[in-house]
């Protein structure tokens, strides 16, 4: 009686495990920024460091493309953007924080690896 118990229960809690991985919130996106050199990576990789949902974030400088794989029911697109902004740099059509923007070094500013 005991092993039947048991058996029930094991059975119960692998279906309730299976089911809770049917859907997947992992998502992908490519985000173009205004980085210009390797510094522009550091910064912009770092403002991910700790962010909850982040999974992968890669920066390819001469592209100026960042790839990020992220739990999207843990944070948005949108959100992910906005960080990019907050540390001073262009994220597709949205507009880098200007404060952030102006503490870049010069090299970090759109042109800056021109000049």
């Amino acid at each position: 009686m005991k092993n039947i118990i048991l058996i029930s229960f094991l059975a119960m809690f692998m279906a309730c495990s299976a089911q809770k991985n049917t859907t997947s919130t992992i998502a992908t996106a490519t985000i173009q920024t205004s980085a210009e050199c390797g510094m522009c990576k550091t910064t912009i990789e770092g403002a991910f460091t700790d962010v909850d949902g982040m999974i992968l974030y890669k920066l390819d400088v001469p592209s100026k493309k960042l790839r990020v794989k992220y739990d999207s029911a843990k944070i948005s697109l949108d959100q992910i953007r906005q960080i990019v902004a907050s540390a001073g740099y262009d994220a597709d059509d949205v507009a880098s924080n200007s404060d952030a923007y102006d503490a870049l070094p010069a090299c970090c500013q759109k042109g800056g690896m021109g000049n």
